[in-house]
Parts: structure tokens; sequence; C-alpha cells
């Protein structure tokens, strides 16, 4: 179902890209770029948080190997189910739109849409919200070894004291002490 795909649409981006609800809710389809190859996605992000000068930042999503996960894939065929939602420049409709006339949808939708997929899969309301997606993504990547200055870069983050201190939930190592003691 349509509302299904758009709900792993945000889920992919907010994780993947490190992309906030209010993130999510910018992009036109003109803003976003699929290269020939179909290897990734590259998304224009104008106006966000943290874009105090206005130069705006792009954010590449790369193709996964599993296609349940792929996030182009996704993408494409969105974009394909929802054309006769959106006018007659499409190039300047939302990306993330509303299921019944094609306009582009407020972040609180995003976050609600974001709040029914962890509720959907188990998740404590309580303790997760859709925020958690962005420090999720950045946690994972860290815990998955990817080098935190590429995380940083990613999820333009204002700096990385912010960057470190609020958004990576790193655990202390199973053998820490045994690294610390050199054993």
């Amino acid at each position: 179902p349509l509302d299904k795909l758009r709900a792993k649409l945000c889920a992919l981006f907010a994780f993947l890209a490190l992309l906030r609800p209010s993130d999510l809710a910018i992009p036109t389809l003109s803003q976003v770029v699929v290269p020939p190859e179909q290897d990734r996605i590259v998304v224009c992000l104008l106006g966000f948080k943290n874009d105090y000068q206005a130069r705006g930042a792009s954010v590449t999503i790369w193709k996964a190997s599993d296609p349940k996960l792929d996030p182009v894939s996704c993408y494409l065929c969105w974009v394909e189910r929802t054309a006769a939602l959106r006018g007659a420049d499409p190039g300047q409709s939302k990306v993330i739109c509303q299921l019944h006339n094609g306009a582009g949808v407020k972040p609180a939708t995003v976050s609600t849409i974001l709040n029914g997929i962890i509720k959907e899969g188990g998740g404590d309301r309580t303790l997760l919200s859709a925020r958690g997606f962005r420090r999720g993504g950045a946690t994972f990547a860290i815990a998955k070894e990817v080098m935190p200055d590429k995380v940083l870069h990613l999820g333009r983050w204002a700096s990385p004291r912010v960057f470190h201190q609020n958004y990576v939930q790193t655990g202390v190592d199973p053998n820490f002490t045994d690294l610390v003691f050199g054993a």
C-alpha cells in the first residue's frame, strides 16, 4: 500500500541520510537526483536547520545490496506510484506528499509517519521517537566503524561537540578492561 511505501521511504531517508523530520518535508522531486546507474540518490537540501548561511547541502544515499532495504528502488517506486497525485509541474512537488492530493507534508506529519513505524515495529513510544532515526543512524554507523568525520558531514551537525555529546551513543566494549591493562 502507498502509505506503507511512504513510511518505508521516510524511514530509509531518515536513517541512512540522517535526516530530521523537518528535513524530509523539504525536498521537491527536482531536488532529488538518481543518476543513470541508479546506484545512489542525491538529495539537495535547502533551508534546513543549521544552514545559517543558506548554502544548502547535498546528501548521498547509496543503493543497498538487499532489495528489501534498497532506498533507490524504494524512491523510484514511490515516484512512479505517486505520479498521478502530482500536479502539472511534478518537479516542484514535494517528495514526501499527502496520499490524496499530492501536496507536501509538514514536519509533524513526517514525525507521525516515523512514530507509526516505531509503534508498528513494537517499539516503546515512551522511549523512542521520530527524532531517534537520526541518532540511531549515526550511532549505528559509528558502531559499524564508519569514520566519525564522515557521519558528522553526512548529518550536517553544527559542530563536532554537538555531534558527539548529543547524537552518538557508544557503549563500553566488553574487553575494555583488558584493552586498558594491555592483557
